[in-house]
């Protein structure tokens, strides 16, 4: 296993990127977005050049989501879970907690199945395609980020980089983290594992959405 299975790598890309968030109010400076595009440029370099890394995806991407539960009644332990599971591999509590309603966020959009084909088709082409934008975009190959919305920018960065993320954390970790989710009844966590790299994929198609 190679770099997507190192859940400590991406917890330290996912603590250096959200210290680079901006609050509601402020304006994402020009340094903190050419910042967070060069750990996203590394990070994402790092991964798609693993010799393993079409291996380990397609590996991670195959986990079971088999289960029948309704939606409403599972996003809150699945919240709860995704914390969980992204603390224990060394995400800071900030991060954990937006990943938590990210995977939330996404298994919303999921439910549709228009919104849940487009965003989980291709996810290696689409981890590709945000590895080249968010490097052309640091190196300053594409419109200069003074004429760019930077806070669009950094969020196309961070969905591309903390879907990998979801995905590392839940392979990795994630089976061995709890035997039942909490007030879920029968529910293995192996169901909710599949779904948060689910979730991770759908990030990543929306960082995919328009353009950088």
């Amino acid at each position: 296993m190679g770099v997507l299975f190192d859940d400590g790598y991406w917890a330290n890309v996912a603590n250096s990127m959200m210290e680079l968030r901006p609050t509601r109010t402020e304006v994402l400076s020009l340094n903190d977005a050419t910042q967070m595009l060069q750990i996203c440029c590394k990070a994402l370099t790092d991964l798609i050049e693993d010799p393993e890394f079409s291996a380990d995806l397609s590996n991670a991407l195959s986990t079971r989501v088999d289960g029948d539960m309704p939606l409403i009644s599972f996003l809150d332990e699945f919240e709860r879970m995704e914390r969980a599971i992204a603390m224990q591999s060394g995400v800071n509590e900030a991060a954990a907690a937006d990943l938590g309603r990210s995977v939330r966020a996404v298994q919303r959009q999921l439910s549709d199945p228009i919104a849940a084909s487009e965003l989980l088709a291709d996810t290696e082409d689409k981890i590709r395609l945000s590895q080249k934008m968010a490097c052309k975009a640091y190196r300053g190959e594409i419109s200069p980020l003074e004429s760019r919305d930077n806070r669009t920018i950094w969020s196309r960065a961070w969905s591309a980089t903390k879907g990998v993320s979801t995905i590392s954390f839940n392979a990795s970790v994630g089976a061995g983290a709890m035997v039942y989710l909490p007030g879920v009844g029968d529910m293995l966590v192996g169901y909710a594992a599949g779904k948060s790299i689910e979730s991770g994929a759908g990030m990543i198609g929306d960082a995919c959405r328009g353009y950088w």
